[in-house]
């Protein structure tokens, strides 16, 4: 099977974004040929070799997209230039392909993501999973919209080329984008989720697992939790990042770094910047008590257990 991914960084992002194509690379089946296109604005050679020698071993392809990013000038950036990137897929990709899934580069993929290539989603623009964005009722007041079409996140989005090019989205969500800087908090996701509240697909949660699956359990599907539990095949670390201190408490951290390790990138810097980043937190940790005479007030982090994720559901 043809499948094509897509992504969305620059130079900063390499590593993680080769993490996650390796996780892809690691799961397809036999028969899969993959096609990466990256979206960016710089790479050096280095980076660029990096990106084609993983898919050599393969018998993959990468292609790389240069864009120019004061196309965005005057949007908002609350996050980065980057997420708007991704409303330009289905415009640098080729005519022959038909759908594409973008994924963020804090993902890891545990599937060969069958389901979501053979997904019939004709006549609609995505496909994606909720957010919690979606428990949030100033969101639909914020964007003009009923609840009951639910908000997407757009981490991972899954993309009907033709029906984006037949129905000018990139275009509208452009036109959005620019009219509505302030307006739009969630950047491109908040235009993505206004200008295809009719034609989106809510796929299963473990598509997009979010550590919020668990914390919050009880807002959302029990069987779909269960399973984000234990069948997850995607994994996005949004907002709890393994390779930062504190934020290291995502269900599932465990599985990124054992693809980061499996992955054998060679010298980087992930692991110096966690110790790092661990070490800043307890120096921190040590002044406050000593100024304050009191516990600090950001409790070490913890991960949920499945046993009292399992009771919430109860």
């Amino acid at each position: 099977m043809i499948k094509n991914f897509a992504f969305c960084l620059n130079d900063k992002y390499v590593d993680f974004c080769y993490v996650t194509m390796f996780s892809i690379i690691n799961n397809k089946n036999p028969n899969d040929k993959l096609t990466f296109h990256l979206l960016t604005d710089y790479f050096s050679t280095q980076d660029e070799e990096k990106f084609k020698s993983l898919v050599e071993k393969s018998n993959d392809e990468v292609k790389i997209h240069k864009i120019d990013k004061k196309r965005f000038d005057g949007f908002n950036m609350n996050f980065s230039v980057y997420v708007w990137f991704r409303i330009l897929i289905p415009e640098v990709v080729d005519k022959s392909v038909s759908r594409v899934l973008y994924l963020d580069c804090d993902i890891v993929v545990n599937s060969d993501l069958d389901y979501l290539f053979n997904l019939d989603f004709t006549n609609k623009a995505i496909a994606a999973v909720i957010d919690r964005e979606s428990f949030n009722s100033f969101t639909f007041e914020r964007l003009k919209y009923a609840p009951d079409k639910k908000y997407i996140c757009a981490g991972t989005l899954l993309i009907n080329v033709d029906y984006w090019r037949e129905n000018k989205i990139t275009e509208k969500l452009y036109n959005y984008g620019k009219k509505y800087p302030v307006e739009s908090i969630f950047a491109e996701q908040d235009a993505i989720n206004y200008i295809c509240q009719d034609s989106k697909i809510m796929l299963p949660l473990r598509f997009g697992v979010i550590n919020n699956f668990f914390s919050a359990s009880h807002r959302y599907d029990r069987y779909q939790v269960k399973e984000s539990m234990d069948n997850p095949e995607i994994v996005h670390y949004a907002g709890n990042s393994p390779w930062k201190y504190p934020s290291n408490h995502h269900f599932h951290k465990k599985l990124w770094w054992g693809y980061f390790k499996r992955a054998n990138l060679g010298p980087n810097n992930i692991k110096y910047n966690y110790i790092k980043s661990m070490l800043v937190y307890y120096l921190k940790i040590i002044k406050f008590n000593m100024t304050n005479f009191k516990s600090y007030p950001y409790p070490k982090p913890r991960t949920i257990s499945k046993r009292e994720v399992l009771a919430n559901l109860k």
